[in-house]
């Protein structure tokens, strides 16, 4: 559910006033849990984000849609599962999905920095 909120965000639909909400469920969903836990459940966010919001790749490569979707959703993940399951997890976390959208932004093959928070705030106040 959060990473579909946070993609509900995102150009088409636009609405950005839930990228918050997908946030705040994406905190408690890696709150006190193992790092295992935090980042399965952070790469399920990011099928969940990254299967809609980058669909568009499929009309290029179906099978290139896939691997990216996969691999950015485990990238997620693995940042997610960076954060401290205790106190300072929420500064962590703010920095942990900065860092991952850098990532996404410049590596594989030059970047794509598409499906960001940014983007879908451009919308908002």
């Amino acid at each position: 559910m959060a990473g579909g909120l946070i993609a509900l965000s995102l150009p088409p639909a636009g609405f950005w006033p839930l990228a918050f909400v997908g946030l705040a469920l994406v905190d408690r969903l890696v709150a006190d849990m193992p790092w295992k836990r935090r980042w399965k459940r952070g790469s399920l966010v990011g099928l969940a984000l990254f299967g809609p919001t980058m669909f568009w790749m499929s009309e290029l490569t179906a099978p290139g849609y896939v691997v990216a979707v996969l691999l950015f959703s485990a990238i997620l993940g693995a940042f997610l599962a960076l954060v401290p399951p205790g106190p300072g997890r929420r500064p962590a976390l703010v920095g942990a999905w900065v860092l991952s959208e850098a990532l996404r932004g410049v590596w594989p093959l030059g970047g794509v920095p598409m499906s960001t928070l940014a983007v879908g705030q451009v919308g908002g106040p």
